[in-house]
């Protein structure tokens, strides 16, 4: 059977297998729109590959997403979920003047809400918005040249040295300069608690949070 046109009834298939082969269970998703990630939750649920003896962990593919996802159609099908999710500057005037404008947006785009209480910027908008922000300042510098040449955009993008929405943005050797730090997060309830921070250069931090400081009703 083509698994595009019956998706759910090759995920069934697919934690059938897995649910067979050993009473504990970790189960790591690396990567996965987040379509297909509300499928195999829901099916994995009704299979009880969500209670005791299963581990669930979600990269930050997908925990981006839950500030912005449905409660209903989503997260009640990831209880005690883990997940790696990237860090940001959420109690910033820049990100709280965004969110501000995107909830704004959402409104009028879906003014019965869209099955959405609260809408909440997730972090691929985040990034979106930084992209075009660069992209349209270093088009500004070549305004005086009146061309663009390629060459010169991209030297204008590589030199940026800015404070996005989704974090400090600059640039050695082509890469991001400053490696994200992620939170590792436990989906429970409507929201998610935070059990700790971890980057490349200093691993896990100490510092514990209980609670999210502003939790998005999902």
């Amino acid at each position: 059977m083509n698994t595009l046109l019956a998706p759910k009834t090759a995920i069934e298939h697919e934690l059938k297998k897995l649910k067979n082969k050993s009473y504990n269970r970790v189960f790591l998703i690396l990567q996965s729109s987040l379509e297909f990630a509300a499928m195999l939750f829901e099916k994995a649920n009704q299979m009880g590959l969500m209670e005791k003896g299963s581990v669930w962990i979600i990269t930050d593919d997908i925990a981006s997403h839950l500030d912005s996802m449905e409660y209903s159609s989503v997260t009640f099908n990831m209880q005690g979920v883990l997940g790696c999710k990237t860090s940001f500057a959420e109690t910033s005037q820049a990100f709280k003047r965004f969110k501000s404008e995107f909830q704004r947006e959402f409104e009028l785009e879906y003014p019965e809400g869209g099955g959405i209480e609260n809408p909440y910027p997730s972090l691929l908008a985040l990034k979106a918005y930084d992209s075009i922000w660069i992209i349209a300042h270093a088009l500004r510098k070549l305004e005086s040249q009146g061309n663009f040449p390629m060459d010169e955009l991209s030297k204008n993008v590589v030199a940026t040295n800015h404070e996005g929405l989704s974090g400090k943005i600059s640039f050695k050797d082509g890469r991001l300069l400053e490696p994200p730090t992620f939170k590792i997060v436990n989906v429970i309830g409507r929201t998610y608690n935070e059990l700790a921070y971890w980057s490349p250069e200093s691993g896990f931090s100490e510092k514990l949070a209980t609670q999210v400081s502003s939790p998005p009703k999902l």
